[in-house]
């Protein structure tokens, strides 16, 4: 049985930055308990490349595709695998968008995921983003 957790997300511009480039794809406060016992808590996190062209795009793409495969397929024999030919197809896919339009020519992005399923925590991390664990007391970073 999954127990209910509280979650939210916040994104903030960073200093250097012109625009946000981050897209963050949770489940919605509406998901069935029924479902999230079934599938898990699963959250993306990714931040477009700050200098790069349409790292907003590359983002979201990777978050929004990521997420919704999940909840399409959400497999877990071989959780690790799927997720990383999942998101291998996505580096793909932004690749080619980005070869075939020039406003997109050289974007990219940085993901986290974190799957909560059966007592597991699954995480994976491509770039510099950073996933933390809160004790109710203090911040540490894990990647």
């Amino acid at each position: 049985m999954v127990s209910k957790i509280n979650y939210f997300s916040i994104s903030k511009q960073g200093r250097k930055s012109e625009h946000n480039e981050d897209y963050v794809a949770i489940p919605s406060p509406k998901t069935s308990i029924e479902s999230l016992e079934q599938n898990g808590y699963f959250f993306v996190l990714c931040d477009g490349i700050a200098g790069a062209k349409a790292g907003e795009t590359a983002s979201r793409i990777c978050a929004k595709t990521l997420f919704e495969i999940y909840y399409q397929f959400p497999l877990l024999d071989d959780f690790q695998l799927h997720i990383l030919s999942t998101i291998t197809s996505i580096n793909d896919k932004i690749w080619g968008i980005a070869n075939e339009f020039p406003q997109y020519s050289v974007m990219g992005t940085t993901l986290v995921s974190l799957l909560l399923k059966n007592n597991y925590a699954f995480l994976n991390s491509v770039g510099d983003s950073r996933a933390y664990i809160w004790n109710q007391k203090k911040l540490t970073q894990i990647t």
